[in-house]
């Protein structure tokens, strides 16, 4: 349910080759051919048939090169803001209850992720073998969010990832009594409400004008003062 959708990389492969099998069958096909005393100059449809496969071809790979760029991008994005969540200093934690629950989400939006991020890799390493078999190198593309080329966000993901992991879990330890302390306060705060309600509840059958003998527009002054 929280993981993340992976593309199915190999069925673009299977897309991409078809085109090229186009492409190779139509440039087989003689620009001109006799058909009885009749000649037909099969050269505009070979250039729109070939065109329409190249378009179709770059639409596959655009859209592998484009899926796997944002992909490490939102996954380096995703480190860089949990980690910054995660870098709240312990005594504005302490003085504000927000910071505590800020901190307590960026850790539950991490455990979330973990099972779903290191089986994100192995695909998009997987796409850039299938790009660069087909002529296309995307290695040096610039990831926006880390700043670095493709190939190194790649192979620099996963420690990453680990260090956010172990960050993550050494967090949830550091702020495990300040989570019991703000418990202990909300069940007090809790009590307190409860008692109130009694109070009132008991005060409100002792004091409410259930009964009233006399006109009725005085009725309405007692109950409105009540």
């Amino acid at each position: 349910e929280h993981g993340t959708k992976v593309v199915d990389y190999d069925k673009f492969d299977e897309e991409i080759r078809k085109c090229d099998e186009i492409q190779a069958e139509v440039a087989k096909i003689q620009c001109a051919i006799d058909i009885g005393w009749l000649r037909v100059n099969t050269t505009p449809v070979k250039r729109e048939l070939s065109l329409l496969a190249s378009n179709r071809r770059e639409l596959f790979i655009s859209h592998m090169r484009c899926s796997v760029t944002k992909t490490i991008s939102d996954l380096y994005d995703f480190i860089e803001t949990k980690a910054q969540g995660l870098n709240k200093i312990d005594d504005e934690i302490q003085q504000s209850q927000d910071n505590l629950m800020e901190v307590m989400s960026v850790i539950r939006d991490v455990r979330l992720k973990i099972d779903s991020v290191p089986e994100l890799i192995a695909p998009q390493k997987r796409c850039v073998q299938i790009l660069r078999r087909h002529g296309v190198d995307i290695l040096d593309d610039i990831v926006l969010a880390a700043g670095q080329n493709l190939q190194d966000c790649l192979e620099g993901a996963p420690m990453a990832w680990e260090a956010l992991e172990k960050k993550t879990f050494k967090k949830k330890e550091d702020i495990l009594p300040m989570q019991m302390m703000s418990a202990n306060v909300l069940k007090n705060e809790i009590n307190e409400f409860d008692n109130s309600i009694k109070e009132f509840r008991g005060s409100f059958r002792k004091t409410a004008p259930f009964r009233f003998d006399g006109e009725c527009s005085l009725a309405f002054n007692i109950i409105e003062n009540f």
